[in-house]
């Protein structure tokens, strides 16, 4: 699969991970006493709640609880206590982690209601965000300088971002932060010219989402 279309269709695999294989109660009578601590990216979060909420109306007497932050914030936090998951939808590099696959997610590249430009190739969005491209002009659209937005360090959706598109390539120091997949969004469509990403479970229809080598997130 080439790398645009891995970028703009499939990106990233959501997964539990965890310090161990999960221990499955043997009795009705153990089962009330588990609980099920989930610590979640943020763009994994709203889909860990309705896992969560599904499964305690499916199965009372299991309890459950979850906390939200980022991808190396979440994976600190379960290193500290192997009794958590952890949700998320980069994949963590240590090879002593249990992980399964639970759901497969996507990035979206979205930009402002004003941005003429509807389609970019993955070297021009490398470009962009590398700081050489820095007008609309310069990949086919209206005179306007481009706002870039990526998200905080320590985000799993911009480890997957600059593993996919900037590979060993720095991302523009001059980027503004959006602290979250929401603020992402709300940040864009704020910012006349501005570009980002966000996890494609998190667009909306009033989202304009660019096409990357001629595909789009598929979120089917």
């Amino acid at each position: 699969m080439s790398p645009s279309r891995t970028l703009a269709i499939v990106a990233l695999t959501t997964t539990l991970v965890s310090c161990s294989a999960p221990k499955m109660p043997e009795t009705a009578a153990s089962e009330a006493q588990v609980t099920v601590r989930i610590v979640a990216t943020t763009a994994t979060y709203p889909l860990a709640l309705d896992l969560l909420t599904a499964y305690n109306t499916t199965v009372e007497p299991v309890r459950s609880s979850i906390q939200s932050t980022n991808f190396h914030a979440a994976r600190r936090t379960m290193m500290r206590d192997p009794s958590l998951y952890m949700m998320t939808n980069a994949l963590p590099s240590d090879p002593d982690l249990w992980i399964a696959p639970i759901a497969r997610d996507g990035i979206a590249v979205i930009v402002s209601d004003d941005v003429t430009v509807e389609n970019l190739s993955l070297d021009q969005l490398r470009a962009i965000y590398q700081g050489r491209i820095t007008n609309w002009t310069q990949v086919g659209g209206d005179a306007g300088p481009i706002i870039v937005y990526s998200r905080e360090e320590g985000s799993g959706t911009r480890v997957e971002f600059e593993r996919m598109v900037m590979g060993p390539r720095p991302l523009n120091a001059r980027a503004r932060i959006a602290m979250s997949s929401q603020l992402m969004i709300e940040q864009i469509r704020a910012t006349p010219g501005s570009v980002g990403y966000v996890s494609s479970g998190f667009l909306r229809s009033s989202v304009r989402v660019l096409s990357i080598d001629n595909l789009l997130p598929d979120t089917t």
